[in-house]
């Protein structure tokens, strides 16, 4: 079967959209919790805090005074490459937002070993922190949806941080 250029670029462009539809409809509410990059390899930091209410969202004096409180714990949920070029917040440990999920149904010992820290309770203050704060929101929106009803995100995240420690 011979086809002509017009017929070739038919066929092509139904194959595109075939696939195209297929890849959306794979993405699911997880897919928010994605590191994403844009095209100039920045990392997506849209500040959001997601639904959240108020009383859900701290701010810089709240981190700035976790060391204080030892019965909070702060999550990191961005990916390990990107400590690497930042540092992260004292107190804080990293659990990747992709992992999250898995990671906050680890039993007791198993958290303890891969974080050394006991795991949360789900009365335990969690509070989230990402880059600009948008997977900080949608991390402690999950983290509320599984029983975690104390978590929290820090709006401004790491950004906010490095400012008010000077550190860019």
């Amino acid at each position: 079967m011979t086809l002509n250029f017009s017929q070739s670029l038919s066929l092509l462009f139904d194959k595109i959209n075939e696939n195209i539809i297929k890849v959306s409809d794979s993405f699911s509410v997880d897919s928010k919790l994605k590191h994403s990059k844009m095209s100039d390899g920045a990392s997506c930091q849209s500040g959001a805090t997601s639904n959240l209410k108020d009383s859900q969202i701290v701010n810089y004096d709240v981190i700035k005074d976790l060391p204080n409180h030892p019965e909070k714990l702060l999550i990191d949920v961005r990916e390990p490459d990107e400590l690497i070029e930042t540092g992260k917040i004292p107190t804080s440990i990293n659990i990747p937002s992709k992992t999250l999920e898995e990671k906050l149904k680890l039993n007791n010992e198993e958290f303890f070993k891969s974080f050394g820290r006991p795991k949360p309770t789900n009365g335990t203050e969690m509070i989230f922190h990402c880059k600009g704060g948008g997977r900080a929101g949608h991390a402690a929106e999950l983290a509320i949806s599984m029983g975690y009803v104390n978590s929290k995100s820090y709006k401004g995240s790491w950004l906010d941080w490095s400012k008010n420690e000077g550190l860019n």
